[in-house]
C-alpha cells in the first residue's frame, strides 16, 4: 500500500497529475486546490496518497498534507460516499470548512457542493460529528483532542450568523479555546468577535 510519493510533476490537469518517481510515472488524482499548489517543472513534491483498490482497479488520490487525506478517508468511510464524491466535497470546501460545517450542523454548506444532495450532506454532518474527538493534523486548529461541547457549536453558529466565515470563526475559536479552555460561551463569543472584528490574525 502506497503512503506517499516523492517525485517530479511531468504532466498536470485540473484534477490529476503524473508524478515521476525514479523513472515511473504515477497518475494521481487531486482536488483543484491541490493541483494549483503543485510546484513548477523539475521541482520535487511530496504527495500523501490514498491507494484505493476496488474490483481489481487501483487508483491513487493525492493530498498536499496528511490532514486533508484523513478527511478524505473519513468521507469515504460513510455509506454511499465514494472517492469521487469525497474529492468533490474537498474540491468545494477545504478541511477546515468541512469541520466547521459539521460542528455547526450546517449541512447546507456541504449541500452547496456540486453533486452533493441534501440527504448525503445531512449524513456527512451526522456521521463526521461523532468523529471529531480524534485530532486531525493541520485541520483542527486549536481545538482540544476531545470533542468540542455543544456550547462551542453554539458559539460557532453565532459567529457565522454575525457574518463571519465558517473557516475564520472555526480557527479563531480554536485559538481562544487554547488560551482559555474553561471559558463560558458568552466570554468565548466576545473574545472571538473582538479578534475577528479587530482584523487580527486567527
Amino acid at each position: 500500500m502506497i503512503d506517499y510519493l516523492r517525485g517530479t510533476v511531468v504532466q498536470r490537469a485540473l484534477d490529476r497529475c503524473v508524478l515521476e518517481v525514479r523513472g515511473i510515472g504515477y497518475r494521481v488524482y487531486l482536488t483543484p486546490a491541490a493541483a494549483d499548489r503543485l510546484p513548477g517543472a523539475d521541482r520535487e513534491v511530496i504527495l500523501h496518497i490514498h491507494h484505493h483498490i476496488r474490483d481489481g482497479e487501483q487508483t491513487l488520490y493525492g493530498f498536499m498534507d496528511p490532514g486533508e487525506r484523513e478527511v478524505f478517508e473519513r468521507l469515504i468511510g460513510i455509506s454511499g460516499i465514494g472517492p469521487r464524491m469525497a474529492m468533490a466535497v474537498l474540491g468545494g470546501l477545504d478541511p477546515v470548512e468541512i469541520q466547521a460545517a459539521v460542528l455547526t450542523g450546517d449541512s447546507a454548506a456541504i449541500c452547496a457542493v456540486k453533486g452533493v444532495g441534501k440527504k448525503t450532506a445531512e449524513r456527512i454532518v451526522l456521521e463526521l460529528r461523532d468523529k471529531l474527538d480524534v485530532d486531525l493534523p493541520g485541520v483542527m486548529a486549536g481545538f482540544p483532542a476531545t470533542s468540542p461541547s455543544g456550547a462551542h457549536s453554539d458559539v460557532l453558529a453565532a459567529l457565522v450568523a454575525l457574518g463571519f466565515s465558517r473557516k475564520d470563526a472555526f480557527q479563531v475559536l480554536g485559538h481562544v479555546l487554547e488560551e482559555n479552555p474553561s471559558a463560558e460561551a458568552e466570554t468565548l463569543l466576545r473574545s472571538c468577535v473582538s479578534r475577528l472584528g479587530g482584523g487580527g490574525q486567527p
